[in-house]
């Protein structure tokens, strides 16, 4: 003990003297302070050992034991310090990792966020859903806390934009998000085959389609049994029948077979049908198609439209008439989309996916941030085509402009401008109340279901056994899913983003805005 102490009381006066010396020196001296410390430690706990093992420092055979046992303690000491260095480092890198990510699914309204992604942790809306997102997805290990903090492009989805039809979007939807390079790069990767077809099971498409799909399997599977059950009830009913019916049915009886039961239908007569069937689900495809994309076109015309009314609002001098009619156009999207989207009626009141559009909060966002607080109630009055009457007011607010002076050929470009954004609202508003006819839609959902209630018949002539389950489950998906895909794409405005499109519109005109300010 007496060395312990000599040697503490040598290394606390070279600490204090290392003061004044280099940095160097410190770092000596630092260590063989530390090192003096960790001896006196071991001896202590040699001590203490000692006493508790009942052992005399003496005896040279417990001495070594006594030492085992130190360095056992030791070792575990230092592995018990080092897992909990090691816990404490990861706990922290989650809790940054969670923290960023909190952080960044807060996007406000008018920031690149909402319309370009990093591919890191953003697929879009769809939120570590790039390939990036699925790798750290993958490496990261992550307990219950954690995963809620991870949520899918559906979930993210909804939560930027709930007035998305909930039954029409999916884990890896795509027609619902503004596309990146990352995106374009997990759209076209290598192993999108295996990926695509092991993940048949949380589709939107199968999902929908499900309970039709096992409908018509359970249609093949009684096709498949019913030679056998008729033939075995047939004859177990001959001895009854005796006597009962004509003498010529009870010889049928006796002498029919599995075949006699046995229904088929000639493959090249289905065949022939299933070629029509295809010439009608590709018109009925390609029809939904071209609406889909004449819906996304229209609001493409409509961001390309208000960025020429910015441009073209440089010309209006009063600064004050400018930013008012700025924050006008960049209500009008918001606006549009309300009334594209106006409520889904279902008989559950609390159905998330009876959401509503209101863009109640994005006006008055607008409105308050540029000064025109007395535009609110006039665009959100209810009463009226909101979109309509937001075009309305920029006309009124042009005649201000054209009485304070502005230039003719400004006022033409200002006006032919509000025209074309008023003709993407009808546009939209074309494309939702007006359907693909009727009685053609009802027509092909027919034929797809004949054709497939007569399809176990023709296959059973040419597949025998518990095959023809599996292979009418499987051609079933594939035509439904051609036909369910049309009716998704149908309605564009339900699935396309209409909310980034409405947010890139104000956050350039906010630009704009800035920009003059600055100046």
């Amino acid at each position: 003990m007496i060395t312990i102490t000599s040697t503490t009381s040598l290394v606390k006066m070279n600490a204090s003297s290392s003061s004044s010396s280099s940095s160097s020196s410190y770092r000596a001296n630092r260590a063989v302070f530390l090192n003096a410390q960790q001896q006196q430690r071991r001896r202590r706990l040699f001590l203490l050992s000692s006493k508790r093992s009942g052992f005399s420092s003496s005896s040279s055979s417990s001495s070594s034991f006594s030492l085992k046992l130190l360095r056992n303690t030791t070792k575990s000491a230092r592995d018990e310090r080092r897992e909990r260095r090691r816990k404490s480092d990861t706990q922290t890198s989650r809790n940054a990792t969670r923290e960023r990510i909190k952080t960044r699914a807060n996007i406000e309204p008018a920031t690149d966020q909402d319309d370009d992604d990093d591919g890191e942790n953003f697929a879009g809306a769809g939120f570590l859903e790039g390939w990036k997102g699925e790798l750290i997805l993958k490496n990261i290990d992550l307990n219950k806390a954690a995963v809620k903090n991870y949520v899918g492009i559906r979930d993210r989805l909804l939560q930027l934009d709930p007035g998305l039809n909930q039954t029409l979007i999916s884990s890896g939807t795509s027609i619902s998000q503004l596309f990146d390079q990352d995106k374009w790069e997990k759209h076209r990767r290598v192993n999108r085959f295996f990926y695509d077809l092991q993940n048949i099971p949380s589709s939107t498409v199968f999902l929908r389609l499900v309970r039709v799909l096992l409908t018509l399997t359970f249609l093949a599977y009684l096709v498949l049994i019913m030679p056998g059950t008729l033939y075995n009830l047939t004859h177990k009913m001959v001895p009854y029948a005796s006597g009962i019916v004509p003498l010529s049915l009870v010889e049928w009886m006796k002498q029919s077979t599995i075949e006699t039961f046995t229904f088929q239908i000639s493959p090249l007569f289905h065949t022939m049908l299933g070629t029509v069937l295809g010439l009608v689900l590709v018109f009925r495809t390609n029809s939904s198609y071209s609406r889909f994309v004449e819906g996304r076109m229209t609001w493409g015309a409509l961001v390309r439209r208000c960025r020429d009314f910015a441009r073209f609002s440089a010309y209006i001098e009063n600064e004050q008439l400018r930013k008012t009619m700025l924050g006008v156009v960049s209500c009008y999207p918001y606006l549009l989309k309300s009334r594209l989207r106006s409520g889904r009626t279902r008989e559950d009141k609390s159905d998330p996916s009876a959401f509503r559009d209101t863009p109640d909060g994005a006006v008055s966002r607008i409105l308050n941030r540029v000064g025109a607080s007395e535009e609110i109630p006039i665009l959100l009055n209810e009463d009226r085509n909101r979109p309509f009457f937001c075009t309305m007011r920029l006309t009124h607010f042009m005649k201000i402009a054209v009485k304070e002076g502005i230039n003719d050929n400004a006022q033409l470009l200002l006006e032919q401008t509000i025209s074309e954004i008023n003709q993407a609202g009808g546009v939209c508003e074309r494309l939702l109340s007006t359907p693909i006819p009727l009685s053609f839609s009802r027509h092909s959902s027919r034929s797809i279901m004949i054709w497939l209630l007569t399809l176990p018949f023709a296959l059973s002539s040419i597949t025998t056994g518990w095959t023809l389950l599996p292979l009418m489950f499987c051609v079933s998906y594939l035509i439904l899913g051609v036909d369910e895909i049309g009716i998704q794409i149908e309605e564009p405005f339900a699935t396309l983003p209409l909310s980034p499109l409405c947010k890139i519109i104000e956050r350039d005109l906010q630009n704009v805005m800035d920009c003059t300010d600055s100046k």
